[in-house]
């Protein structure tokens, strides 16, 4: 369970124990990175990547137990049967907590992420999110605590840290940096002055 503190005098939130943590879970994590996958769909028949080894282990349905799912560095432009794959796989998909898409070519967040209700922390830096609506997808993850979007256009609109706090006010890190209190007052004062305006326009 994950204890999260704020700290007055460095004016951001401290959290006691890591709540995700491959290297430390007993299951292994599901590995496809630098598979050059196209789509989540080349999950069907290939071997995941094993750190030691060894094949993962499976239960008797041929399915495996694990909290993590590595999909990075390959060139992912279409994820929409991810949660399809994943169940032919994987026993549990719930059980999953961290999934990382990081540098593929993804140019929205497919909602095939929401169905992953215990997912924790997610990796889509370096890819080619264009919209900063997209992370309006995001919302219906609760359990979300750690997000990655750095390295795609996203990240160049002015806007963009206060948006996805505003959509996203749960998350206690965000491109793999603490948010701080301050963060989050500024991020409620940008979706208040964005609501003034718009109501403005709309008399």
């Amino acid at each position: 369970m994950e204890v999260v503190l704020y700290n007055k005098k460095r004016d951001l939130y401290d959290y006691i124990k890591p709540s995700i943590d491959c290297h430390a879970e007993l299951n292994k994590p599901l590995d496809f990175s630098f598979k050059f996958f196209l789509n989540s769909s080349d999950m069907k028949g290939e071997e995941p990547i094993s750190s030691d080894g060894k094949p993962m282990e499976k239960d008797e349905d041929g399915l495996v137990n694990t909290k993590c799912l590595r999909l990075n560095n390959n060139s992912l432009s279409n994820i929409e049967d991810l949660k399809e794959m994943s169940t032919g796989i994987v026993a549990d998909i719930t059980s999953i907590t961290w999934i990382d898409l990081s540098f593929n070519s993804l140019t929205k967040i497919d909602p095939s992420l929401v169905e992953f209700t215990g997912l924790k922390m997610l990796y889509l830096h370096g890819n080619k999110i264009q919209n900063l609506s997209e992370v309006d997808k995001l919302v219906k993850l609760r359990n979300l605590r750690k997000l990655t979007l750095h390295g795609s256009p996203i990240e160049n609109d002015k806007s963009y840290r206060n948006y996805v706090l505003s959509k996203l006010p749960h998350i206690i890190s965000m491109d793999f940096g603490l948010i701080t209190k301050s963060d989050k007052r500024r991020a409620m004062v940008w979706q208040r002055g964005k609501a003034r305006k718009t109501r403005r326009y709309s008399d």
